[in-house]
């Protein structure tokens, strides 16, 4: 019997996320025998209705809506394909699609599918962080209390340094490049290091820029970008 594993996949396709995805590919040899669920839990919604004078309450259901489901879809696919370009087969990737709570649907979810381990990423411990799990609480600790199984936290990947900008600006394009490959793709620095912010990183500046400039002319010398420059500004295209 394969053994199993469930990845929390969460809203924005975070770079916590992928950093707990890119923990299974480091752990787990793409031709070992396991299957992987991929759940995003859409977040439920209830109104409550009071009547003054009762002691009671009334609880409405609010089904999740279309684009709900639609961006759920997106987020599940991006986590598959990314495991896809980690070697694994995609026969043994299940997406899952749930409603609730993140961390009682991943513990519910695991606990139906006799998950072996169950993968969460954590936010880190920045003062941010903290201030965040203290009001709206924290998914990974709120699965650690519920499993009935082992559980593994992924913390964040700290900010890349100065001299590894270039290298992951590369290797983060041409990841891109790969997903886009029936597709005509135009890129600049600048909608390089819009689209793509590096990790633990909020704003970014000049540094970046130039570090994806450097990552868009090797690609460009490797044969996988043609260089073009359109009204003064270097393009780069995937033709």
């Amino acid at each position: 019997m394969n053994k199993r594993i469930l990845l929390g996949i969460d809203t924005n396709f975070s770079t916590t996320t992928q950093s707990a995805i890119r923990a299974v590919g480091d752990l787990f040899e793409p031709g070992t025998a396991f299957d992987i669920f991929l759940l995003h839990a859409i977040q439920s919604t209830h109104i409550i209705t009071e009547y003054p004078g009762h002691f009671t309450e009334q609880y409405a259901f609010i089904p999740p809506t279309n684009e709900q489901k639609k961006h759920a879809e997106e987020v599940l696919k991006k986590a598959r394909a990314t495991l896809d370009q980690l070697g694994f087969d995609l026969k043994h990737i299940e997406m899952m699609t749930s409603i609730g709570s993140p961390a009682e649907e991943i513990v519910r979810v695991a606990r139906e599918r006799h998950v072996n381990l169950i993968v969460v990423g954590s936010r880190g411990d920045s003062w941010r962080d903290r201030l965040r799990r203290m009001l709206l609480g924290s998914t990974s600790r709120r699965v650690l209390q519920l499993a009935s199984c082992p559980v593994m936290v992924v913390l964040p990947a700290p900010p890349l340094k100065a001299q590894e900008l270039v290298p992951w600006y590369e290797q983060t394009i041409k990841n891109y490049l790969n997903e886009q490959s029936s597709v005509l793709t135009v890129l600049t620095a600048k909608e390089v290091v819009t689209q793509f912010p590096p990790p633990q990183k909020k704003t970014v500046g000049g540094q970046e820029i130039q570090a994806a400039e450097r990552a868009l002319e090797q690609l460009a010398s490797k044969g996988l970008l043609c260089r073009r420059e359109i009204q003064g500004e270097v393009h780069y295209i995937n033709d």
